[in-house]
């Protein structure tokens, strides 16, 4: 190589550096104060931030940290038991796990109140203490029993709860959100529960590990990935959509199979992530004619409830805020419930 190629090879090298080190640094000033751009930024250009930042930068979840969680062969996974340390960029919590896979501290064999679902009723970014179900509990002076995983869908809700073969329970209260929808369609359409092969579980695990492990201009290869993932990677598979009647059916469907784990209680479903759907949704469901073997059920939306103070501002999840104003409108449907029932 003559002296001058060297030259411009060296040129080009280094101002690729340059130009990776200026990236790494814009996007660590973009993500270190994200209420700069969040509500301020096109639509699009923040749609494309946030999934930037929960596919390469946010946090590894909870269910694929092999120090929280650990392989199910029924639910895919199930968290650990013991204590772990659950951070992300706008959370640091400390998550206590009991031998019966739940995040408690006691382990009733009977209560007042069971909360089934998923990260939100898991508490995914705060404290136990103060998640909607323990802050619920409290304000009604009832003992809850919380069978919640991160991510799961209805049906695997429901597993959880048969696995705890509770002596008693008065009350269900069940979290549900639109992702649901895939674990309840599939149920529907197979008739049972078809748990995915461990290794999925594994693969997923692998991937979370090999993104986190990378330090060195990790935010500017990020971006690297991100463009090549839409360049040369398969597109994720399309759910195809559901109107709120259509989420309310297939609910409807889960329960109904799972009837006998119920016991005929009261269900209150929790709504969220259905956005202006969701009010159709409660009325889907309050309408619905009763179903064999099932006790009566209510709903109720929260995300109306809502606004951009109550999540986190990378992270979709409830903050303490929005736990509370959840907590409150579970509350105080279930004591008007109970006193309309007297």
């Amino acid at each position: 190589m003559t002296p001058r190629w060297a030259r411009r090879v060296v040129l080009v090298g280094a101002s690729l550096f340059v130009a990776a080190v200026v990236v790494e640094l814009a996007t660590w000033a973009t993500f270190r104060w994200p209420l700069a751009w969040r509500g301020r930024a096109p639509e699009r250009v923040e749609r494309q931030l946030l999934r930037y930042h929960a596919g390469f930068l946010a946090a590894a979840p909870i269910q694929l940290r092999p120090e929280c969680a650990e392989p199910d062969p029924e639910l895919l996974y199930r968290l650990r038991p013991g204590t772990c340390r659950f951070d992300g960029d706008e959370f640091d919590t400390t998550v206590r796990v009991s031998r019966r896979h739940l995040r408690e501290d006691d382990e009733l064999s009977a209560a007042e109140l069971v909360v089934l679902g998923d990260s939100f009723a898991l508490g995914w970014g705060v404290e136990r203490e103060q998640a909607f179900p323990a802050l619920a509990a409290a304000d009604l002076g009832a003992r809850a029993v919380v069978a919640a995983g991160s991510s799961y869908g209805t049906v695997r809700e429901l597993l959880l709860l048969r696995r705890l073969a509770l002596a008693d329970f008065a009350q269900v209260v069940i979290q549900y959100h639109a992702n649901d929808l895939r674990e309840n369609r599939a149920f529907a359409a197979a008739g049972r529960h078809r748990p995915a092969p461990p290794a999925e579980y594994q693969r997923w695990v692998e991937i979370t590990r090999r993104i986190h492990e990378k330090v060195v201009l990790r935010r500017a290869r990020h971006w690297f990935a991100l463009a090549w993932s839409d360049l040369a990677g398969a597109p994720p598979p399309i759910e195809p959509p559901a109107g709120p009647a259509e989420h309310a059916r297939l609910l409807l469907v889960v329960l109904e199979a799972f009837a006998s784990d119920l016991r005929g209680r009261p269900v209150l479903v929790l709504s969220e992530g259905l956005g202006p759907d969701e009010s159709r949704f409660v009325a889907a469901l309050q309408t619905a004619p009763p179903a064999p073997g099932l006790g009566p059920i209510r709903a109720i939306d929260v995300g109306s409830h809502l606004g951009p103070g109550h999540t986190f501002a990378l992270d979709p999840h409830w903050n303490v805020a929005g736990h509370a104003v959840a907590a409150s409108r579970v509350a105080a449907e279930l004591r008007r419930w109970h006193v309309a029932g007297r």
